[in-house]
């Protein structure tokens, strides 16, 4: 179970979370452009088997679908949690905790869809990681989201908009 209680020197910062998702966002867009780059310059690593081939394609599809329908389910039990907190600090950090989970989960599926494609070379893969990268895109954190659902008193969304 997620930590509930943050540090005591905690202050919530809404930029980190969003330094912490472009980061995250950038990575993969380098390493798909990266990759492309490799697999179009000097050529695809060929597998003697198509039986490898479609194993992998079998995997990485199940992995994203899997990924982004457990990622949904995981991630609403834990930004339901959110509202529970007792004060501003505790609500912001279960709801950055649950967020960095949801990203991570997306990331994991989507880096192992650029790698398949590093090593088959099928651009299919590559559209799936991009269509990936475009969902994490717009799962970006919102303040207008964490109010939402943190169910803020009048007393914490004015600390709330200091911040």
């Amino acid at each position: 179970m997620i930590n509930a209680t943050p540090d005591p020197n905690f202050k919530p910062s809404f930029k980190t979370l969003q330094i912490i998702h472009i980061a995250l966002l950038m990575g993969q867009i380098l390493f798909c452009f990266v990759a492309f780059l490799n697999v179009d310059k000097e050529g695809v690593m060929h597998f003697n088997s198509n039986l490898t081939s479609n194993v992998l394609y079998v995997v990485c599809i199940t992995l994203v679908i899997l990924g982004n329908t457990t990622n949904y389910f995981i991630s609403n039990k834990f930004l339901n949690q959110v509202k529970n907190g007792n004060n501003l600090k505790t609500k912001f950090h279960q709801y950055q905790v649950s967020m960095i989970i949801r990203y991570a989960i997306i990331e994991g599926a989507n880096l192992f869809t650029i790698v398949v494609f590093m090593l088959t070379g099928n651009t299919l893969m590559l559209y799936i990681a991009i269509a990936v990268i475009g969902i994490m895109g717009l799962l970006r954190p919102r303040r207008t989201h964490f109010t939402d659902l943190a169910e803020l008193t009048s007393e914490e969304m004015r600390e709330f908009e200091s911040i």
